[in-house]
Parts: structure tokens; sequence; C-alpha cells
């Protein structure tokens, strides 16, 4: 099999692409590709618990606090000790970062439709389910609970 074959390259690649478009979309929110897990768990369950909200997204808490520090800064969230435990602490959306969610959502859509120009409507739904069979896939043999980072609401 070559590189070019190989199913990990293949993904990455797509997902690199996806990220650049999408990236060229809400370029100016001061968003990264890589946040958007955050932001939908938060616009899901605001005032989630710093350490709670890396285990729901499989994140390492030190990778989640970079993003969340680079979120911060841009304004679109803010982290607060928990009122009965100050030594959590717990992270809520800014007004501006309420205020992204529809506009991500958009960019989403639009990204989806770029990146499936060209398949029919039954072609797009096959795509999709083998793309679930291969995430169940992957959970299964890593032996983790697909619920917990299921954080996209459906944007079709």
């Amino acid at each position: 099999m070559s590189r070019d074959d190989a199913l990990g390259f293949l993904l990455g690649r797509a997902i690199r692409l996806h990220y650049r478009r999408s990236q060229q979309l809400y370029g100016d929110s001061g968003l990264h590709p890589g946040q958007i897990p955050i932001m939908f768990a938060l616009w899901r369950e605001d005032g989630q618990i710093q350490k709670e909200l890396a285990k729901r997204l499989h994140l390492s808490a030190a990778t989640v606090t970079v993003s969340l520090k680079r979120l911060e800064k841009a304004g679109l969230l803010e982290r607060r000790r928990d009122q009965d435990d100050q030594r959590q602490s717990r992270v809520f959306l800014t007004e501006r970062g309420r205020a992204l969610h529809q506009e991500v959502l958009e960019s989403l859509r639009i990204t989806d439709r770029d990146s499936l120009a060209g398949f029919s409507a039954a072609e797009t739904a096959q795509f999709k389910q083998y793309l679930h069979r291969v995430i169940d896939n992957l959970l299964a043999t890593l032996g983790v609970d697909g619920q917990e980072d299921n954080f996209a609401e459906r944007v079709d």
C-alpha cells in the first residue's frame, strides 16, 4: 500500500484541508479549528469544570489549558473559580463567544457543502455511514465511550 492509499494519510489530509477551509470562513472570529470542540462543548453546556471538559473531549489537561488561554485572550470565554470548590475552575462563554455559535454552524455547513460537492445525497449518506463505522471500530478497539466526545450538533 502506498502512502497515498493509507487510511490515516487520507483522513489526515482531508481533515487538514477541511480545517483550512473552515479557517477561511471564520478566520476573523479569533477561533482556530482545533478550538471548535471546546466551543461546541460550552455551547451545549456553559460553565463546565475545566478538568471535566478535558475528560469529555479526550484531551489532556495541558492541551485544554493552552486552548482556553487563547480563547480567553480572544475574548470568547472566561474562567472563574467554582463557588463550591475554589480548587476548580469553571469555563464560561462571554457574550462574544455565545454570539459566534450561529456563525460557526454556518461556516461548518458551507465547509461540508464544499467538501461534498459532486456527491449525490445517497453517496453523502453512505460516506457518513462509513465514517461512523470507522469511528465505532476505533472506539471499540480503544475501549472508549464515544458519547463523551460527541460535541457537535447536527449541522445538516
